[in-house]
């Protein structure tokens, strides 16, 4: 499942530009922020993912260009009400350190400075 990397001082990397949500094909990502947020790299004041729509498809992870948002190896979700299946920033943040070996692989799987992808 997709799930937030947190800085070292515990906030979220995400720069509040968007794309995640605008990559995304079943539209579960909700974010809100202030105008200026985006354009002064400001985390967002809410940020939401509603795991009964994600088809876990990574999208969002492939376009997020400080790699803020990833995909966790978290994949068993159940529950009898669909509102628990919507994680809020609070329960997406993840510390980076639980997530080294994904942030490394993501590290290796970026082409190098002026080469063709």
């Amino acid at each position: 499942m997709p799930v937030l990397v947190a800085g070292e001082d515990g906030s979220p990397r995400c720069t509040t530009c968007g794309r995640c949500a605008t990559a995304c094909p079943s539209r579960c990502i909700g974010i809100e922020a202030p105008a200026e947020a985006a354009a002064l790299g400001r985390p967002p004041d809410r940020f939401e993912i509603d795991m009964g729509r994600c088809t876990f498809c990574g999208f969002c992870e492939e376009v997020c260009p400080v790699g803020a948002i990833v995909m966790s190896p978290l994949f068993e979700l159940a529950s009898a009400d669909p509102a628990d299946l919507r994680y809020d920033l609070e329960r997406l943040l993840v510390p980076a350190d639980l997530l080294t070996r994904r942030l490394e692989l993501l590290a290796r799987a970026e082409p190098a400075a002026g080469t063709e992808a």
